[in-house]
């Protein structure tokens, strides 16, 4: 079993002998990315987590198992679309780092939009003077809120739902304050200038949204098994939107 060490940084590890299988796929998903450019935005953010000391020892099968998550889905690593990142993983259980496929913003977006299970997607924030009643977890919350964003007062939580096709079933998925709060404190902490800066709000709704995703993945149509740490971080460091992120 060959091994991938971190210790020797500078030497990527090696995918090409994913290529046949890499372009079978797009060819059954009519996609068009490009096996070379795909290693290369893999193995990029890989080394960048190794040379910081956050990859461990792991099979180079495993490695190739995290690279093909995207490809598999028809989704790109490159940095500058947010589709799919290779990140650094801790495993509370082994005690290490693990490298791992993580689903970026637009990447789940992706789905949503696509995924003929679902009709609808909408999400939005509550503040303190809005007027609100959760409904449970599959009825769509009544919401209200003041005219003048000025008067609506601090951000309480937020909620996003989803709803089937077939059934008009609803699944909603609900963030309190301190949930929304953990997580903003997480990404300010780890240098997330798009959390200090106006469009603040909009992070918070990707936040609520990226949680909603993990709620509808029984009723989606994914080609891959996803595992919670390939949606959300357990620190609540939303990656794409951090600058080591990027290329």
């Amino acid at each position: 079993m060959q091994m991938i060490d971190p210790a020797y940084a500078i030497t990527p590890p090696p995918l090409g002998g994913l290529n046949t299988e890499f372009t079978g796929l797009l060819a059954a998903k009519r996609s068009r990315l490009n096996f070379d450019d795909e290693c290369r935005f893999f193995q990029n953010q890989w080394l960048r987590a190794a040379r910081a000391g956050m990859m461990s020892l792991v099979p180079l099968e495993e490695v190739q198992a995290e690279f093909m998550k995207a490809p598999k889905l028809g989704l790109s690593y490159d940095p500058s679309k947010m589709q799919a990142f290779c990140i650094a993983h801790f495993d509370d259980a082994e005690g290490y780092y693990r490298p791992r496929f993580y689903l970026g913003y637009k990447g789940m977006y992706h789905f949503i939009a696509q995924d003929k299970n679902i009709t609808l997607t909408h999400t939005e924030l509550v503040f303190e003077n809005d007027v609100f009643i959760d409904k449970g977890p599959n009825a769509i919350p009544e919401h209200s809120r003041k005219l003048n964003a000025n008067h609506r007062g601090n951000i309480i939580g937020g909620y996003s739902y989803s709803l089937l096709a077939k059934s008009n079933f609803v699944i909603c998925t609900i963030l309190g304050a301190e949930t929304m709060q953990q997580i903003e404190v997480g990404c300010v902490n780890n240098g997330s200038q798009a959390w200090t800066g106006p469009f603040v709000n909009e992070m918070r709704k990707k936040t609520v949204t990226r949680r909603h995703f993990n709620d509808l993945l029984p009723v989606l149509d994914l080609s891959v098994e996803l595992e919670d740490s390939n949606i959300v971080e357990p620190t609540g460091f939303e990656l794409e939107y951090a600058s080591h992120g990027r290329e």
